[in-house]
């Protein structure tokens, strides 16, 4: 029940997500992206042979938030390095989003684990 909530809910940012890709500047966001990328691991390497169903929910949960706070970080970094307003804005936008949905699948998290 859980993983298929996590499905569901990363479906639905990822949505969000590309929703806001017809505004943005896309050669600009993929050179940072690289930058970044480059010096850091966006997503740190999960071993493929632990599967989410053999995991417990906190042990997930570590997984999951750990992968957005990466992805927040390289908002965080395009945003430092952008110098349109819009473009802030956008990237603004787009953190403050998946900061509120992280939290918000640690709430739901915390309820299944409850039930």
């Amino acid at each position: 029940m859980m993983l298929r909530y996590l499905s569901e809910h990363e479906e639905s940012l990822e949505n969000i997500v590309q929703g806001f890709e017809n505004t943005a500047d896309v050669k600009a966001l993929n050179t940072w992206c690289f930058d970044y990328i480059e010096k850091h691991s966006i997503i740190e390497r999960v071993d493929c042979n632990s599967l989410f169903e053999e995991l417990s929910i906190s042990d997930i949960m570590e997984k999951i938030v750990n992968h957005h706070e990466q992805v927040i970080e390289l908002y965080i970094h395009i945003y430092s390095r952008v110098d349109i307003e819009s473009a802030k804005t956008l990237l603004d936008t787009i953190k403050d989003i998946e900061e509120n949905e992280i939290k918000r699948i640690v709430q739901s998290a915390n309820r299944f684990s409850d039930m």
